[in-house]
């Protein structure tokens, strides 16, 4: 099977000049990163490359300016995944310049970027209330009138309503701020679990928004091919699901050590099996635990018939919610595994999939890490200098490892 190549083009859309885009020779492009996270509500990008024929002059570059990327597979090939375009504002830039041989000289630009939504989810701020309203609907409101040009509702990849209304006042809050505010009180209506995200990401056709929990983003299909380090199979070389290079975050003797309700797993090195450290530090905690074992739910639902939450009492069950947010974010975090592979357009932040590990004999694999994972974000790197030239960093998440007293969604 030949390898197949992703094309990708790079632009900047002045603001200041009557020129309105100019696009980046890909020899001048030094790197283009950018980063998604389900854990992060936009997505930031890095963009080096060297001004040889004077862009910053010609568009007048002082910030603010777009940055356009297209990338994705030839249309002219067999792979049907589309092209993804994704647009970042020049949020802050520094200028290197060096004295070539020749004796002119160049200017390496570094242009640090944001999401264009940036400044209005968090600079600007706004009051306004909402009475007896479901949660999901206010944020679908700030994200349409606060956020958005007030025209048209925001685009959700997931989507997920809750169950929870609230009586809510917005006093000069940004609406990042509400919608921090709102995620850690909300449950889901058919889950019932806390633990909602918002995130931008490039799943689907054009990529966009999320607004799901984490409970039911673990029941998503996973992506149909396994990852793999090593095949049998000459052809596999240039498959774009075997992975380059990986790196499994060291344990820690630190991590969960005051989360009630943890269980800490984490690999010894020099045993080679698995230790295990349980803190509960009440029989209330102890529930949470069913995330982790057997066919149990990721944990325990909010057991209230009462949805509407009075934001002034702090009632038990929006107490317990924001308890049980915090707690499985956090949770999620301490078995990560960092896996490297040659880019493709059709992964995203939030999708699963299946590992083939290796194991230490050959032909055999390591029952301890094979299995599901969450791909918690992914860093997308394009280096024209380097092959393959557009690379991908997937961060990992596993709820536990097959050989622990351990189980769950993700085992």
């Amino acid at each position: 099977m030949s390898a197949i190549e992703t094309l990708y083009n790079i632009h900047i859309t002045g603001v200041k000049t009557d020129l309105k885009q100019y696009s980046i020779d890909n020899r001048d492009i030094v790197s283009f990163t950018f980063v998604e996270d389900i854990f992060s509500m936009l997505s930031m990008a890095k963009f080096q490359f060297i001004d040889r024929k004077g862009v910053q002059q010609a568009l007048g570059i002082r910030g603010k300016e777009l940055v356009n990327i297209l990338y994705g597979p030839d249309p002219a090939g067999n792979d049907p995944t589309k092209q993804k375009a994704l647009t970042f504002m020049n949020y802050d830039m520094t200028f290197k310049s060096e004295l070539q041989t020749t004796g002119s000289g160049v200017n390496q630009l570094t242009m640090n970027m944001v999401d264009p939504l940036f400044i209005p989810m968090h600079f600007q701020k706004y009051s306004k209330s909402w009475k007896e309203e479901i949660g999901t609907n206010i944020i679908k409101d700030v994200c349409k009138n606060m956020i958005g040009s007030g025209k048209s509702e925001m685009e959700f990849n997931m989507f997920e309503e809750c169950k929870e209304s609230f009586d809510f006042l917005m006093s000069y809050w940004s609406p990042a701020e509400a919608i921090k505010w709102l995620l850690r009180r909300m449950t889901g209506s058919e889950t019932g679990a806390p633990g909602y995200l918002f995130f931008y990401n490039t799943g689907g056709d054009k990529g966009g928004y999320n607004l799901i929990s984490l409970s039911n983003l673990l029941n998503k299909s996973p992506d149909p091919k396994k990852y793999f380090f090593t095949s049998t199979n000459p052809e596999d070389y240039y498959d774009e699901n075997r992975i380059l290079a990986h790196k499994v975050w060291p344990p820690s003797n630190q991590a969960l050590s005051k989360l009630p309700g943890s269980i800490k797993a984490s690999p010894d090195f020099m045993t080679k099996d698995m230790r295990e450290n349980i803190c509960f530090d009440s029989h209330q905690n102890e529930q949470y635990k069913s995330m982790f074992h057997g066919s149990d739910p990721i944990y325990a639902p909010v057991n209230s018939s009462n949805t509407k939450v009075d934001c002034a009492s702090g009632d038990y069950s929006s107490l317990y919610t924001q308890y049980g947010s915090d707690w499985i974010k956090t949770y999620m975090k301490q078995m990560q595994l960092d896996l490297y592979v040659k880019g493709h357009a059709k992964r995203y932040a939030g999708m699963l999939i299946d590992v083939d590990w290796y194991g230490v004999k050959e032909g055999s694999s390591n029952e301890n890490y094979t299995g599901r994972y969450l791909v918690k974000s992914i860093t997308h790197q394009f280096c024209p200098s380097r092959q393959p030239q557009y690379r991908q960093l997937l961060v990992c998440v596993k709820t536990a490892f097959k050989d622990t007293v351990t189980g769950g969604a993700l085992k």
